[in-house]
């Protein structure tokens, strides 16, 4: 058993695991409109979210269990703006490739 909420380590986690994902789509994607290439701009911004998502610390559940309220919004809300990012990032991809 856990102390805490679990529901804060279940919604940060399915958000890192969404994010994660959609990253390595929108770089197959950006691949494949490229021919192989990447951006560096795209690379660059990939690689900006992709550090914020690793300081959402998601990976011992007693400790977010323990989070705070002001803590776990804050990391949300950060998962919120990358989950975001990374939907744009793709309809622009879907779209080029019409």
């Amino acid at each position: 058993s856990y102390s805490g909420d679990p529901s804060k380590f279940i919604l940060l986690n399915n958000k890192k695991l969404f994010n994660q994902t959609f990253a390595l789509l929108i770089v197959e994607l950006e691949m494949i409109l490229n021919n192989g290439e990447k951006g560096q701009a795209f690379v660059e911004e990939i690689m900006s979210l992709s550090e914020e998502q690793d300081k959402i610390e998601t990976d011992n559940i007693e400790k977010v269990c323990k989070l705070s309220d002001e803590d776990f919004i804050t990391y949300l809300q950060k998962g919120t703006h990358m989950q975001s990012r990374y939907i744009q990032m793709l309809a622009d991809r879907i779209a080029k490739l019409q």
